[in-house]
């Protein structure tokens, strides 16, 4: 049965792998890691964000432009948070990774007051839409499950802004992460149009901003189309910075909403029988490898149709 509401992340995995988004969403096949001593990327990325995101609805301190207080705030939430989850006694592994947080965390306070003090305002953070939230909103008729990291508006009120959290190694801009270079040997979905950038064909490989922009302008009528992008915090904390899609309008919008309709579309209709084919480059995250030694197309017997 297709699933009773829909996220960017399950649209992403769509767009990725139609096998692979039902293996991993529907029939919820995952990796075990019984030797895991460490964070993984996902446990480090929920470390921060916790603590970005009592930041965001702490009153008495997001709108504060003090680098020392911002930075001593992260770090008292930071400590709550690794000892919740960790308690006193840390291993050598969580104890460097807890560390590259609090570098990470520093260097985001100096940038935060800066932007603060230039006019922008947290209206809200990990804002919930879908689920018993009482925000509702849907794509092709679908409901959508989703969380915002961050929305923010400017003090003159017609400015808003729309901004996703990433914690990976690297920092990632935003246009780069969404849209990807098509190549038909790889036997991804085909979803509508291809989008030309500098003259060579893309396809959509991520619509998460698109679908924050879309969803931020109707539920908060805002007049001008919200500006999106990522919030940087990579491991070179020389790279930590605020991240905007510089090209981004209605235009790569629609077609990007365009993609994740035809998406939510083939999902309901259960339209999973086909395998994307990795490039070699992948293969060592592809969690499904290991299944099919061949190839995931010839475990099931699927070919490329």
């Amino acid at each position: 049965d297709p699933p009773n509401s829909i996220s960017p992340s399950a649209i992403k995995d769509y767009l990725d792998c139609p096998l692979r988004f039902d293996l991993k969403r529907l029939l919820q096949m995952k990796t075990y890691d019984a030797a895991k001593r460490e964070m993984d990327a996902l446990d480090f990325g929920r470390l921060c964000h916790d603590v970005l995101d009592q930041f965001g609805a702490d009153e008495s301190i997001r709108e504060s432009i003090n680098i020392a207080d911002i930075e001593g705030y992260f770090m008292a939430q930071l400590d709550a948070a690794i000892d919740k989850r960790y308690g006193k006694n840390l291993s050598l592994p969580i104890i460097v990774q807890l560390e590259s947080a609090r570098e990470r965390l520093r260097a985001f306070a100096a940038i935060q007051a800066v932007d603060r003090a230039c006019g922008w305002c947290i209206a809200h953070t990990e804002y919930p839409v879908g689920g018993d939230t009482g925000v509702e909103w849907q794509i092709a008729g679908h409901p959508v499950r989703m969380a915002i990291d961050r929305i923010d508006r400017h003090e003159d009120g017609e400015r808003w802004r729309v901004w996703d959290y990433k914690t990976s190694g690297k920092a990632k801009n935003p246009e780069q992460a969404h849209l990807s270079l098509w190549k038909e040997v790889e036997n991804r979905p085909l979803l509508g149009e291809l989008w030309t950038g500098a003259g060579k064909e893309q396809r959509w490989s991520e619509v998460q901003l698109p679908m924050y922009a879309a969803f931020t302008q109707e539920h908060f009528n805002t007049d001008e189309l919200p500006q999106v992008g990522y919030i940087n915090l990579p491991r070179a904390v020389s790279d930590v910075a605020f991240c905007p899609w510089q090209k981004f309008d209605r235009l790569v919008m629609d077609s990007a909403m365009g993609w994740a309709e035809v998406a939510v579309e083939r999902i309901r209709e259960g339209d999973f029988y086909k395998a994307a084919n990795y490039p070699v480059s992948m293969r060592d995250w592809d969690d499904f490898a290991g299944l099919a030694p061949d190839g995931l197309a010839a475990a099931f017997g699927l070919g490329d149709a």
